[in-house]
């Protein structure tokens, strides 16, 4: 099929895209967080917020995972969509949901069966395991929540529906919150359950968000066309398609959800190393900084989730050229978003110290870094357009092995070697194991660059 299309999006129609899933990633990745982390530090125990960092790693590697079903949902719904070939897209949602919630299923009771043996690997005290154990049980229950939802999300993404994932999440922001604060500190009769109460109130958040999509997903008249049916014989084909697509992206995003994983076990490598006060301190600036960090790259998270349905929408129909026009107008534009949120927190750095409830904690740690957080941000920006992009083409495998070679060979070894050399300013340690994450960031987007270059993302398919 040749190219029949030669203009690239505009500039207003892309951001209108954006700005939905701005919220949606804000909400999804870092608001909410943000929010729980400060509640659970008002209830003045100390253990609570190292039980919320620990905790939220394993389960920000498991939502990555979940994220892989949803990337093939918008992979195969939007190359279908973008080729008219409506009935197919409305398959692919019946078929893949089942496979989605089986897996999601089998990963929701793992978690919820080991809870001692993922805080034995974290090395943790008893006081965090006592805590962490009923908290992470009762987050496992929204784990299998989780999965279907961000399935229904994909195939909405996939028909280039951004709003609806937007309000679907503002819901569920809505119903955590309320519940966030009712079950922490006791209000409006329920009792204070402390740092469960925020288990449970994630497990309402992803129930309420689940019933809204299904809801929405088939009673809109606009849905009609896709001949969307739950409840009829599951095509085998197409779950192999599907699943081909799924545990590429499933592992390169897992790979990537590793990292915050090892770099907070090489920091407590480095603070044995240290005095108790020092070491302290060094944690809870790494924990302050990745928040911070989380914020400024939210929005090329966002431009990531649009050029990702744009080219699946593109591509079946190859429209190279406007892929590729599309691909650099979104890069810019993640450049300068993020460029302007990083500035937010170098020079209004106690604003989000306030937000954190962590107003005292300024230190050298947190100012000495966040300048060299700023310049190596953009190797991320460059690795999560360029990786979005060649998954938007079905390119999955390129995005995967991409991601194992810098985690695996680079990541992994050199914050090992970083943790355990001798050096006795602490600083300095610090700011070499945070830079290693980008430096490896950079490979990636290094290898996304060549494979473009190469034109082989052109001959990619869905099918197995």
């Amino acid at each position: 099929m040749h190219e029949t299309k030669t203009s690239s999006i505009s500039i207003n129609k892309l951001l209108g895209y954006f700005f939905p899933e701005l919220v949606t990633a804000a909400l999804l990745y870092i608001g909410l967080e943000i929010i729980d982390y400060s509640m659970i530090a008002c209830t003045n125990v100390a253990s609570c917020n190292a039980t919320l960092v620990i905790s939220n790693s394993l389960f920000h590697l498991i939502t990555k995972v979940a994220e892989g079903f949803q990337v093939a949902m918008v992979i195969m719904c939007g190359q279908y969509n973008g080729a008219h070939e409506y009935h197919k897209t409305g398959r692919v949602l019946s078929d893949a949901l089942w496979t989605t919630a089986l897996v999601g299923g089998i990963i929701s009771l793992v978690v919820f069966l080991s809870p001692h043996a993922i805080f034995a690997f974290y090395e943790v005290p008893q006081e965090i395991v006592d805590l962490g154990v009923p908290f992470m049980r009762i987050r496992a229950v929204g784990i299998f929540f989780s999965f279907v939802y961000l399935a229904l999300i994909g195939f909405l993404r996939g028909i280039k529906n951004t709003k609806a994932p937007m309000f679907l999440f503002m819901l569920g922001a809505v119903v955590f919150l309320f519940f966030d604060y009712a079950l922490i500190f006791g209000k409006f009769g329920f009792p204070a359950l402390g740092i469960r109460g925020s288990a449970i109130a994630t497990v309402a958040q992803y129930g309420i968000m689940l019933a809204g999509a299904l809801i929405y997903i088939l009673k809109d008249p606009e849905h009609r066309k896709y001949g969307i049916t739950l409840f009829t014989p599951i095509s085998i084909r197409t779950m192999r398609d599907f699943v081909h697509l799924s545990w590429p992206v499933m592992i390169d995003k897992a790979s990537i959800a590793i990292y915050p994983i090892w770099l907070a076990k090489m920091m407590a490598i480095t603070v044995k190393t240290a005095s108790l006060t020092t070491g302290r301190v060094l944690f809870d600036s790494y924990s302050v900084l990745r928040v911070m960090e989380r914020v400024g790259i939210l929005p090329a998270v966002a431009f990531a989730q649009v050029i990702t349905f744009l080219v699946s929408n593109d591509y079946k129909i190859s429209h190279f050229s406007v892929i590729k026009k599309n691909i650099k107008k979104v890069l810019i534009l993640a450049a300068c978003f993020v460029s302007f949120f990083t500035a937010l927190f170098i020079f209004y750095p106690h604003f989000f110290l306030a937000l954190l409830n962590k107003r005292n904690a300024y230190n050298d740690y947190i100012s000495h870094s966040l300048w060299y957080i700023a310049l190596l941000i953009f190797f991320d920006v460059l690795q999560l357009i360029l990786s979005a992009s060649l998954r938007g083409a079905a390119d999955v495998k390129t995005v995967m092995w991409a991601r194992l070679v810098a985690t695996g060979l680079f990541f992994v070894p050199v914050a090992y070697i970083i943790s355990m050399l001798p050096m006795e300013n602490i600083l300095m340690k610090f700011i070499l194991l945070y830079s290693s994450v980008h430096f490896s960031y950079a490979l990636m987007g290094a290898i996304y660059v060549m494979r473009f270059k190469s034109g082989e993302w052109k001959r990619q398919s869905i099918k197995a």
